[in-house]
């Protein structure tokens, strides 16, 4: 048993509708997961709560429900949080003032959200250094003891088998303790699946995977919160209560019979899909290709057209 210092968390995705594959209620489990989030606060009131990134599914879920947003001001532990490419508008942190986070932090004054503005946010003996979708960390000295440096980045890492052709040995976790020496904890989200991985000199990189199963690749999958003492540095998972039997693979049956994802797999690249993220996944293959002047944001256009037509 270890006495936290760091609720963390990451990809809660909250949202409105409900996912083909869940046959449950929900948005029902989507709140029970975020009072577990509360319980643990109270459980250990002198941990901080961080998310890194992606607590909307989409930035503008709230503007379309403003009861979504009553009730995460209502519903959410107090926290420290950095925007995801989901919380902003055409994923741009330019127009962070139109999206529901911007609306949650103006109903919250105890929810901070950092936009990483390269000042660090103290808590205790712990410097927080933010960087949301696309900021990218600068390079810090190693504090000296009890001082310690915590990196909250938004940012796709992986381990173990790569998971998409485009991924990068950069974007390794291993790899990016040893780019970034001067963190003695780096916690990252956008990546849905959880893990954590140790540098030699005892450095921690943890990626917090996703609060809900909305795809039927999660079928199996465990959610989590992560519990971190810093002094020594120990991490544990304390698993989100999920029920058995609410993610069905029915509905791929229609959409393979109709062949209607045959012409995109043509033009993305065999392989290159994953339907962890959709749109993550087409924006980085997006950015991997070379594309016209005004292609990028003329995608990110239509894919926020077609979710709010959803």
């Amino acid at each position: 048993m270890i006495e936290p210092d760091i609720i963390a968390c990451a990809d809660l995705h909250l949202r409105t509708d409900v996912p083909r594959c869940r046959t449950d209620d929900f948005i029902c489990a989507q709140w029970e997961k975020v009072a577990f989030l509360r319980v643990l606060k109270r459980e250990f009131p002198h941990a901080l709560v961080t998310c890194s990134g992606d607590l909307f599914d989409y930035w503008n879920d709230g503007a379309a429900s403003p009861k979504l947003i009553a009730e995460v001001i209502t519903r959410l532990p107090d926290m420290l949080a950095i925007p995801g490419q989901h919380d902003l508008p055409h994923h741009s942190l330019e127009n962070y003032k139109d999206s529901s986070l911007y609306a949650l932090q103006c109903g919250r004054s105890n929810v901070v959200v950092s936009l990483g503005n390269g000042h660090p946010i103290t808590h205790g003996d712990v410097d927080f250094h933010c960087c949301p979708f696309g900021v990218n960390p600068k390079q810090v000295q190693r504090a000296k003891k009890p001082r310690m440096n915590v990196l909250l980045w938004h940012k796709y890492v992986w381990s173990g088998n790569k998971p998409i052709p485009t991924a990068t040995d950069e974007s390794k976790g291993h790899a990016i303790l040893n780019r970034f020496p001067g963190y003695d904890l780096i916690i990252t989200g956008d990546n849905h699946i959880p893990f954590h991985c140790c540098s030699d000199d005892g450095r921690m990189l943890i990626n917090c995977g996703s609060m809900m199963r909305t795809t039927t690749i999660q079928k199996d999958y465990k959610p989590a919160v992560w519990l971190i003492q810093l002094d020594p540095l120990k991490a544990e998972k304390r698993y989100y209560p999920i029920k058995a039997g609410v993610v069905s693979t029915e509905h791929l049956d229609s959409v393979l019979k109709t062949g209607i994802l045959e012409e995109f797999i043509q033009e993305v690249g065999k392989g290159v899909m994953t339907p962890l993220d959709f749109v993550a996944n087409v924006m980085r293959y997006a950015q991997t290709h070379k594309l016209a002047d005004g292609v990028e944001l003329q995608l990110l256009r239509i894919l926020d057209q077609a979710r709010e037509t959803k």
